[in-house]
């Protein structure tokens, strides 16, 4: 019966981690290189340790490109367990650098209160090309 309870016990915590998914579309070709989420290292290090980040409690980053030019940019969408009424927007150049950020409130449309998020221009002049990855807990 012990065992059976430890074996029990094992699957569910299994069966409870969630890994980061990498969307598998190797075709992308962004700031110079196809598959940037493999091929950049500081995008590929950051994919592959945001499960040791504690308050994280979502993370998904989207490829944009600068519409009419070649400059790419990696829009990364972040809610923290310890702000459950907003995420942070942070868009990175292919050197990881920060170029823009955002901070958005999650929109709530029940209280009397409640006004829409305000556009965000910075993306006038980009088009999204790909969702690279996604990371839920």
């Amino acid at each position: 019966m012990k065992n059976l309870w430890i074996y029990c016990s094992c699957c569910l915590l299994l069966l409870n981690c969630t890994k980061p998914e990498i969307y598998e579309n190797r075709n992308i070709w962004a700031c110079g290189i196809n598959d940037p989420v493999h091929n950049i290292a500081w995008l590929n290090d950051y994919c592959q340790t945001i499960h040791k980040q504690k308050d994280i409690s979502s993370v998904y980053i989207h490829l944009y490109q600068t519409i009419g030019v070649d400059e790419f940019f990696f829009r990364f969408e972040i809610c923290k367990k310890s702000n459950k009424d907003r995420y942070f927007i942070t868009y990175r150049n292919c050197n990881g650098e920060i170029v823009h950020e955002k901070i958005q409130p999650i929109a709530r449309q029940d209280g009397p209160n409640y006004m829409p998020p305000a556009p965000d221009t910075w993306l006038d002049d980009k088009e999204f090309i790909a969702r690279l990855f996604s990371y839920v807990k």
